[in-house]
């Protein structure tokens, strides 16, 4: 399908695309403005902030000989995330303050310090701010020690309390045996005591082992019994080695007794000697236990070490000027954006053809760039062959094909406010037309703000008013010729005091039939239909309606107003015309312009972009 103008034909680009295509170039200005102003307002503010420089530390974290074998890394991982926690801790900064003397409040440094686990490894990166260099590369490896000092003294209490146990219980132990062995000491059974009776049960075992040889000798000699390969003893030999062995016995029994004490000396060493293998069996099972707690110790206890110093930084990290230039110039456009949406959502004016079509339910017969205004003769007649006098002819097309069933020979031109040009419409349409060989009258009905006579260089002082005044004179009387060939123009004349009640009085429509009769087409410019009621008087009075919007201007409120009224009397409302058009928010602007300057335009016409 064509447009109006005929300008639809293989689009490059999509309605809506052009559409925000033309947009942005309507407000460029602002956009661009707000854009700069941004980036200007954020490379003042950034060179003038005060540098911040950034230092950091590297910390190892040496897992635990259990973790290590168990190969949990899902356990390391919690660990470092813990101690990158626990780092940023009160307790650790007040540490770095009270070990570096500093001035600063635990706030401020947690406030710019920052500490990271680095993925998949058992490294901790703590970061610290400062406008020092120095201080901040301090404040970094200090965090590093002081927290590695927290944490052996936090990891050592966990085993403090169970070693300080079992060393009060090693120290009882040991007075204990101490104490035994004083006992025994005093009893007399030193170590040697005990030895030497030792030797003498030894020697009292084997002399009771040759008093039983001799007493089964002298067994054997009374009954005459010898043994096979022995010579027969003498029992009186025999009988006297056995009382001497008897002797022995008794003498080392003696011995004995004089090492071991009374009966009640023997009970009391037996008991020491049992409480003294007791005491020592429970020392050996305490140093046992002291070892495995210092071995669980050593196993599960993780060390925290400052690998990399944070060294101070030459060149500081804040404030980056092309940085936030470059975003403050994102954060100006895309509010500019913002604005110029709202404004555009907030803006009830005829923007488009689209809105025409969508709200008011009318044709655009044609659209109208802003071009030059003069004083002197219509741009129709002045530039002919203009991309603006195209359009009008576009128009004069499309209100001939509107009445194809019936050929419309008269036309109202009406608009929903002053300054939408209607009368710059009617005067062009009317060249228009008349250069199509047509007979034209161009009658001025605004008798409260006449134009045409200003238009043509025409006089006022005859015209509309003369025949309502003077019913007496010719309507050929009053019109003025114009340098179009066959257009011919009726002015207002004298201003009326009444001028609805002459439109509305019988004496118009016998105006218009003369009208008729002298003319191929007559088109009736009228005031505003919001603010008069002439056009709704002459509307139905004629063959059809022409609506004016200008764009940017024209209010949809106002528009669907004028419209409903127009309907409400009966006209025959052939559509609109979008006037004023600015390029930048035409989508045919582009086609229409490169067309004709390059085919029929030589550029004598001047159209402000």
């Amino acid at each position: 399908p064509y447009g109006p103008n005929g300008l639809d034909s293989a689009p490059a680009l999509s309605d809506d695309l052009r559409n925000y295509l033309a947009l942005f170039w309507h407000w460029a200005w602002l956009l661009l403005s707000l854009t700069f102003v941004a980036a200007g307002l954020a490379f003042f503010l950034s060179i003038r902030q005060t540098p911040i420089y950034e230092s950091s530390a590297t910390m190892l974290i040496r897992e635990s000989r259990a973790a290590s074998e168990s190969g949990n890394a899902l356990t390391n991982e919690r660990l470092a995330e813990t101690y990158s926690k626990m780092m940023v801790q009160y307790p650790v900064l007040e540490g770095v303050i009270d070990e570096l003397n500093l001035s600063l409040s635990s706030e401020r440094i947690q406030k710019n310090l920052q500490v990271q686990v680095v993925p998949d490894t058992q490294l901790i990166v703590v970061s610290v701010q400062d406008t020092d260099p120095v201080r901040a590369a301090q404040i970094a490896n200090t965090i590093g020690t002081v927290f590695a000092r927290q944490n052996d003294a936090l990891q050592a209490s966990l085993y403090q309390e169970t070693k300080q146990n079992l060393s009060n219980q090693i120290a009882s132990t040991e007075l204990q045996i101490e104490d035994t062995l004083a006992a025994l000491e005093v009893l007399g059974l030193t170590d040697s005591s005990d030895l030497a009776r030792n030797l003498l049960e030894i020697q009292l075992a084997a002399y009771y082992q040759v008093y039983e040889d001799l007493f089964q000798q002298v067994v054997w000699s009374e009954v005459g019994i010898t043994p096979e390969g022995s010579t027969p003893a003498n029992p009186a030999t025999i009988r006297a080695d056995l009382a001497e062995v008897d002797g022995l016995i008794q003498t080392t029994k003696e011995q004995l007794d004089v090492l071991g004490g009374n009966s009640e000396t023997g009970v009391e060493r037996d008991r020491l000697e049992s409480n003294l293998a007791l005491y020592r069996q429970t020392y050996a099972n305490l140093v046992q236990s002291f070892e495995e707690v210092r071995l669980a110790e050593i196993e599960n206890t993780s060390k925290v070490e400052l690998v990399e110093p944070a060294q101070p930084a030459i060149e500081p990290i804040l404030p980056n000027i092309l940085q936030n230039t470059l975003l403050a110039a994102i954060v100006g456009l895309i509010g500019a954006g913002g604005l110029v949406f709202l404004m555009e959502t907030l803006d009830d004016s005829v923007k488009s053809p689209e809105d025409v079509e969508r709200h008011l339910g009318l044709p655009v017969l044609s659209i109208i760039a802003h071009f030059e205004m003069s004083e002197e003769i219509p741009i129709t007649a002045r530039h002919p062959r203009s991309p603006t006098a195209e359009a009008f002819r576009s128009l004069r097309t499309n209100i001939q094909f509107a009445g194809v069933d019936s050929p419309l020979r008269t036309l109202l031109v009406t608009s929903p406010a002053p300054e939408d040009g209607k009368s710059t419409i009617s005067a062009n349409l009317a060249v228009a037309i008349a250069q199509g060989q047509k007979k034209v009258i161009l009658v001025d009905i605004d008798m409260r703000r006449p134009s045409l006579h200003k238009k043509f260089k025409t006089t006022n002082r005859e015209g509309l008013s003369e025949l309502f005044i003077k019913p007496a004179t010719n309507l050929k009387d009053v019109m003025h010729a114009t340098a179009v060939p066959g257009l011919t123009i009726l002015n207002t004349g004298a201003l009326p005091p009444n001028p609805s009640e002459l439109i509305n009085s019988h004496k118009m429509g016998e105006i218009i039939q003369s009208a008729n009769q002298l003319a191929d087409f007559v088109i009736y410019d009228t005031p505003p239909v919001m603010i008069v009621t002439d056009p709704s008087i002459l509307a139905p009075q004629v063959d059809g309606v022409l609506l004016v919007l200008r764009v940017g201007a024209t209010k949809l409120s106002a528009a669907k107003q004028s419209v409903d009224q127009l309907h409400r009397v009966g006209a025959n409302l052939l559509g609109v015309v979008l006037n004023d058009i600015p390029p930048k928010r035409s989508r045919y602007y582009y086609y229409y312009n490169r067309y004709y300057n390059s085919v029929y335009y030589n550029n004598d016409v001047k159209v402000r972009s």
